[in-house]
């Protein structure tokens, strides 16, 4: 597994143990390909969506494929192909969990640099369990070129919490092309163009091996989004 520094998000690839998830109104299984996150800047939330009409500070999306269909790049052509986990990330204690991402930041400014970071659990950095109960769905696209229309959103209602040390280290320290901080890094909210956005309080998604132990190298990689 590695992370890579994208013009709009940086992203940890997965690779070796899978992770999985199922259940929760899914129509099968799909298997993890990569999480990434959305941020600010010093002064400005950045989440891609908004609750209540308020944008929080960060979002985490963790990227699935439709097992059935093979791989992320068969899925993106089907209507159903990706299921994205998403995260709010609000202020609140330093969050330990997160430090093996937010301490090689550093390492890795710049485009095409890479580093390795230390094994983890997926599940550390997450709401438990008994806190996935809650969560909005809908069907929608991708946030970023092309924009495939082929994403079932989730977002769970129970937010992971940063510092604001921790959040701000992300919008200084990573740096787009030249010498200018990376900021701003999420797309503006969308119309919902007829959708219908569901809210569950029962039925919980099933994640499988998220406790699995996760070795990673973090990627700087730059990609132009218009």
């Amino acid at each position: 597994m590695y992370l890579c520094l994208y013009h709009v998000i940086v992203q940890v690839l997965l690779n070796g143990k899978s992770l999985t998830v199922n259940g929760g109104g899914l129509d099968g299984e799909y298997i993890a390909d990569q999480f990434h996150l959305h941020w600010g800047n010093r002064t400005a939330a950045g989440s891609e969506h908004q609750l209540n009409n308020t944008q929080l500070p960060m979002e985490l999306h963790i990227v699935h494929h439709k097992a059935s269909y093979g791989d992320i790049t068969q899925a993106l052509s089907k209507p159903d192909g990706l299921a994205v986990l998403g995260f709010w990330i609000d202020v609140g204690k330093q969050n330990t969990n997160f430090d093996q991402i937010v301490n090689k930041l550093h390492a890795i400014p710049n485009k095409d640099q890479r580093v390795n970071i230390s094994t983890f659990k997926m599940a550390d950095l997450l709401p438990s369990n008994c806190e996935l109960n809650n969560y909005y769905r809908y069907h929608g696209s991708l946030t970023t070129p092309e924009c495939n229309e082929v994403v079932i959103w989730t977002m769970f209602e129970t937010k992971i919490h940063l510092s604001q040390q921790q959040i701000n280290t992300f919008s200084t320290t990573v740096m787009a092309e030249g010498d200018i901080n990376l900021v701003n890094t999420f797309r503006s909210v969308q119309p919902l163009n007829s959708r219908t956005v569901q809210y569950s309080q029962a039925q919980s998604l099933l994640l499988k091996k998220t406790i699995a132990l996760l070795s990673c190298t973090l990627t700087c990689l730059i990609m132009i989004a218009f």
